[in-house]
């Protein structure tokens, strides 16, 4: 087996209380929009409508990540071939 890399277990913790963190903002996000929409201070529609957005602006950073990636790709490759002519 190989052995675990330096920093492994405590990069485990911390995503361990990113993840936690996550969830608590999400269960409270969600209780106070059940309160927002049964005080009729938001509509199911307004929610609705934002989510797309929400969704369409995490299809943007996705895309402009595979974007970013497939640059860095093509200069290591180019990069590559240069070190081989030479």
């Amino acid at each position: 087996m190989d052995p675990v890399p330096e920093g492994y277990e405590d990069l485990l913790v911390k995503i361990r209380r990113q993840a936690l963190i996550i969830e608590r903002l999400a269960t409270e996000f969600h209780a106070l929009l059940m309160v927002m929409l049964q005080k009729k201070l938001v509509t199911l529609e307004d929610v609705r409508a934002a989510e797309r957005r929400l969704d369409l602006a995490a299809e943007i950073a996705r895309a402009q990540e595979l974007a970013a990636a497939a640059r860095d790709i093509e200069t290591l490759d180019s990069e590559l071939d240069a070190g081989e002519a030479a």
